[in-house]
């Protein structure tokens, strides 16, 4: 294992050795205030409690696997939204770029932003990918983040199709579910575009909700309701049953629904939400599973 410096390897210590006490110190200084693990009520407190507790989770880790996830897919009966896999590989020599297409994305199975999205293989740098894969490879998402329900999966590469709509855009509808209900739907615009990200809210009958949620909100775009927003909210709510509270991604691509990931814990907690009275108002649809405690 490799550390930048001596910071990581002492978070890295008291995550794993001190969890609960890393998970305050992490919160308290990024919300820059107190945070009740023993009596959670904001809905940023409730996500870094279900982290600390979900270290036995084997169905949080089935789903948070980039890979695994799509046995879980297969067993709802949904393996139909299930994007196109070229290959699966345990290291980064077994890759055949030669047998890929033009444009394909890799990804790392056991985390998050473990990705490399090629749009044109004879551009892409291969010795680049390598590097990154092999170092997201010796990483411990789990243990590096909190998220403990990460720290069964096998750091596998995945790779699946390029996708793209006819307009040049892709977007993810994400849909937070809350004991497997759809509350609220979150669209991200311009991420990794150079252009300013902003991020916009909406109820599942698609009116906006005035919320921001560490980005802006983009008043300027007034994106359509999706044709099948019902359909997604139908699948939404088969694959959050039984967690309180997880985000089902779905990507529109030219009016086909096609699944994306599944996430536990939503910027870890982490990320400022304006005004405040909406970080208390999601909290109080989490349900607190039962835990042994940490």
């Amino acid at each position: 294992m490799i550390y930048e410096n001596m910071n990581d390897l002492v978070q890295k210590v008291e995550t794993i050795c001190f969890p609960r006490y890393a998970n305050i110190k992490v919160y308290e200084k990024c919300k820059e205030k107190k945070i009740d693990l023993d009596n959670p009520q904001t809905y940023s407190e409730k996500i870094r409690y279900i982290m600390l507790h979900s270290r036995d989770n084997k169905a949080m880790s089935l789903c948070a696997d980039k890979y695994g996830v799509r046995k879980y897919l297969e067993r709802r009966k949904l393996g139909f939204l299930l994007n196109e896999l070229y290959g699966v590989y345990n290291r980064f020599e077994e890759i055949d770029f030669h047998l890929l297409p033009d444009r394909f994305v890799l990804k790392c199975a056991h985390g998050s932003n473990y990705n490399m999205i090629c749009t044109d293989k004879s551009k892409f740098d291969v010795k680049e990918a390598k590097v990154n894969i092999k170092k997201w490879q010796r990483e411990n998402y789990g243990y590096k983040t909190g998220e403990y329900f990460y720290c069964r999966i096998r750091p596998r590469i995945i790779c699946e199709k390029y996708l793209e709509d006819d307009d040049g855009e892709l977007l993810d509808y994400k849909i937070h579910c809350f004991d497997g209900e759809p509350k609220f739907i979150q669209v991200d615009f311009d991420r990794n575009t150079g252009k300013a990200h902003t991020r916009n809210f909406y109820d599942t009958g698609w009116k906006e909700i005035p919320v921001s949620v560490l980005y802006p909100r983009n008043r300027e775009r007034k994106l359509e309701r999706p044709k099948h927003l019902e359909q997604m909210l139908t699948y939404a709510r088969l694959l959050s049953k039984g967690f309180p509270m997880v985000r089902v991604d779905f990507y529109y691509v030219n009016g086909n629904i096609i699944f994306g990931e599944l996430t536990f814990a939503h910027g870890c907690g982490l990320e400022k939400i304006t005004p405040g009275k909406y970080d208390k108002l999601w909290g109080k649809w989490i349900p607190l599973p039962e835990t042994g405690g940490i």
